[in-house]
């Protein structure tokens, strides 16, 4: 292998990172590289079971390996992953030592069914704790000791992509968490240069745009507010916000009828990259499209019955025991039942303090 194709590799490794494919690419250039009749890298966490590790792999009928592979053999798979040595490369018969020829027999089966006679592999590691190794199986000559080197040197880019990746992997999965906490929240989020122009705007809020009600995107990718007062403090906030980043927030409403509002916030942090600047981010919130998954997250938290905790919602957004009554087709008598065991339930003893207790439980995220 020349140091073209190790460097064309090396940039492999990393771009598996964002691959769409993963490192599958790389797996299919360092086997052609190699001349291998197999290569992939696995990835696994350390408490999950065989069955579920990650491989991205190139060489052979891919269907046909998964089948044996899971099929039984991952139950007694006999390398010994967490024993080798980060950064070390080991062939097969640097895996075993004396007493384990049957672990040796099992792993000479699955390079058999490969159609290998020799293999080298290497654990990479990463400083939150993230495992892989890198495998590549070859028939005869097999491999050369620059082949192992090689490797070894892969191993440590593969190192570095491996805590980009765990990383970026963390921060989408808290991303994804925020988003659906967001969603139930409903509120929606978007993301402003100072001429107005959208950066970024989330699921909720791109709807609110399609829709057209309170807000649009014009032609030029700029957000309008269809309310001439909330479109003005909107504007102001953008030049104030473009001069200084410690500017103070605004609120604003998009319209009694849709029942939606707008909180503005500048952008504290300047990104050192991209092709807008943010200055200006609007969480724009609207009224919530089902009370039913609350309804019954509330009953549940408080063994309420549904009568109770309909009323204990009505009571929550604001309603008098009469207007909840006539809300829900009962008499105030009954109303006043159902709340005095509400209260007793909740632990509160008055409306306000039932109100306070809804708007600050896990309850606005049900």
């Amino acid at each position: 292998m020349d140091a073209e194709g190790e460097n064309g590799l090396i940039a492999a490794a990393h771009q598996g990172v964002i691959d769409p494919a993963g490192w599958k690419p790389f797996a299919a250039a360092l086997r052609q590289t190699m001349g291998a009749v197999h290569a992939n890298l696995t990835l696994r966490r350390t408490d999950a079971p065989m069955s579920e590790l990650t491989s991205f792999a190139s060489g052979g009928d891919e269907e046909e390996i998964s089948q044996f592979y899971f099929g039984g053999f991952h139950r007694e798979d006999p390398l010994p992953y967490y024993r080798l040595g980060a950064g070390q490369v080991f062939s097969l018969a640097e895996l075993f030592g004396p007493g384990e020829e049957v672990g040796m027999a099992r792993m000479q089966g699955l390079l058999d069914h490969l159609g290998a006679k020799h293999l080298l592999i290497v654990r990479i590691t990463e400083t939150h704790g993230a495992n892989a190794w890198l495998t590549v199986m070859a028939d005869d000559p097999g491999f050369s000791s620059r082949d192992r080197e090689v490797l070894g040197r892969l191993a440590l880019h593969l190192g570095i992509a491996l805590e980009t990746y765990v990383q970026l992997a963390d921060a989408h999965s808290r991303l994804a968490a925020y988003a659906r906490a967001m969603d139930r929240l409903n509120v929606g989020l978007v993301t402003l240069a100072a001429d107005g122009q959208i950066i970024d705007a989330d699921p909720l809020a791109s709807r609110l745009m399609v829709a057209g009600e309170v807000m649009s995107r014009d032609p030029r990718g700029r957000l309008v507010l269809q309310n001439g007062g909330a479109a003005r403090t909107l504007a102001a906030a953008l030049r104030d916000f473009a001069r200084e980043a410690a500017g103070r927030p605004r609120a604003l409403r998009l319209g009694d009828a849709a029942g939606a509002d707008m909180l503005l916030l500048p952008v504290t942090e300047r990104p050192a990259t991209g092709r807008h600047t943010p200055v200006l981010r609007a969480y724009v919130h609207c009224d919530p499209r089902s009370a039913g998954d609350s309804l019954e997250s509330l009953a549940e938290m408080f063994r309420l019955t549904a009568s109770e905790a309909r009323l204990a919602l009505a009571l929550g957004k604001g309603n008098t025991l009469a207007e909840a009554a006539q809300m829900m087709g009962i008499t105030l008598q009954s109303a006043r039942t159902y709340s005095k065991r509400i209260f007793q339930k909740t632990g509160t003893r008055r409306q306000a303090e039932l109100v306070r207790l809804l708007l600050t439980s896990t309850l606005s995220l049900a």
